[in-house]
């Protein structure tokens, strides 16, 4: 092998160690498509799974997105002794931030910035994770927030999105054998929203899912990878034997 083309593969190497160490670090997004479920208030068995959620973080980032959640993470703020941000212009820090919570409401016009967007993004793709509670309510105040809710959660690499559907209400066990599931007892959820995508967490008797994780599609996938190591590698052989 020539000096040249071992230069070559050297650099597919080390971009595709790269890719797969980025792909290792991504963080775990959580979606909860019931805004009633975090209130720990009402709400107090639902405390164990959110704990989970939680890690053991406690350099948490609360954020709306310019949303009012009208009291319903109060508590649960609290708990979590943490303040929310309602602008939908982050200028809060995000390093060394352990969680970040995104409440979005059910009839409150809800989104972020582009900055604010791609500094969550990155933040994702850095290794931190984010919580995602918003429920949707269609023609409440007139507005529909579906798109609004799945055009965020899949510009920060979710592919957890909110089907429009809806999860009969009562209390369910979460899945004992995920992550986030392990040890949490009963889960209450109202008649809300399902989801689709991602690994089920808590579901209702008919498999309709109200919480769901999963881990941020943060680069490329590993096809596309292999593909262009394979062409640059095609390319290297094919000067090598041309000399």
């Amino acid at each position: 092998m020539s000096f040249k083309l071992f230069k070559v593969l050297s650099v597919v190497i080390v971009c595709a160690a790269t890719t797969t160490a980025n792909i290792a670090n991504a963080g775990l997004i959580t979606v909860i498509g019931d805004v009633d479920a975090i209130n720990t208030s009402g709400r107090p068995g639902n405390f164990s799974l959110l704990e989970n959620i939680r890690g053991g973080a406690t350099d948490i980032l609360w954020l709306t997105g310019g949303g009012n959640f009208t009291g319903r993470d109060t508590n649960l703020r609290a708990q979590w002794g943490v303040t929310a941000d309602t602008s939908s212009s982050v200028t809060a820090s995000f390093n060394n931030r352990e969680l970040v919570v995104v409440s979005a409401e059910w009839a409150n016009n809800f989104g972020f910035d582009g900055t604010s967007t791609s500094a969550i993004s990155s933040y994702l793709n850095s290794g931190g994770n984010m919580l995602f509670v918003g429920q949707l309510c269609q023609g409440c105040n007139g507005f529909d927030p579906l798109n609004l809710y799945n055009n965020f959660l899949t510009s920060v690499g979710a592919t957890i999105q909110y089907d429009g559907g809806f999860v009969n209400g009562g209390n369910y066990t979460p899945d004992q054998t995920t992550s986030i599931g392990a040890g949490a007892g009963s889960f209450q959820l109202s008649g809300v929203n399902s989801l689709i995508g991602g690994v089920s967490v808590v579901e209702d008797t008919n498999g309709r899912v109200g919480v769901a994780f999963e881990t941020a599609t943060a680069v490329s996938a590993p096809t596309t990878l292999a593909l262009l190591s394979l062409g640059l590698f095609g390319i290297a052989w094919k000067r090598r034997n041309q000399k």
